[in-house]
């Protein structure tokens, strides 16, 4: 199964290649290394099964052409950091939406699947100690920016 992975320079991004190259998958790995770091990654870049493309999921056309040749899409891409939030809201919306959004648009349109990871953020305020998937969603007021980043 061919697999594309974005933020894949990241740390979770990077792990799966190396869990998915070992299974056999040919893997396409998208970031634009904001984030990411190109050390995470450099150890599969003489792998035959792995090809990497530096470039924001922006990008409507390489976003395209890389979901029409995949099977199964791994949505990791996403500006991260409570600091990096803070900063630059705006951009933090617009990057992590809209680009969710590109890539949603293309793997309708190829019928792939796809699959969306998300942020501890979204629990909030947790209550527990330990995060579950089944706890409830507090987030904080709505003049603290890093909630919208949480939604």
């Amino acid at each position: 199964m061919k697999i594309l992975i974005t933020g894949v320079a990241g740390f979770i991004g990077s792990h799966l290649a190396d869990k998915l190259i070992k299974e056999g998958h040919p893997v396409s790995g998208l970031d634009n290394l904001n984030t990411g770091s190109l050390n995470n990654i450099k150890h599969l870049f003489e792998n035959p099964n792995f090809e990497f493309h530096k470039e924001s999921i922006l990008n409507k056309k390489i976003v395209d052409d890389l979901v029409s040749n995949a099977d199964l899409i791994f949505h990791l891409a996403a500006i991260v950091g409570v600091s990096l939030i803070m900063k630059r809201p705006l951009n933090t919306l617009k990057f992590n939406v809209r680009g969710t959004e590109i890539l949603l648009e293309a793997s309708h349109k190829y019928c792939k699947k796809f699959i969306l990871t998300s942020s501890s953020e979204i629990y909030g305020r947790g209550v527990n100690k330990e995060f579950s998937e089944n706890d409830d969603s507090l987030i904080g007021p709505i003049n603290n920016i890093r909630w919208g980043y949480a939604s």
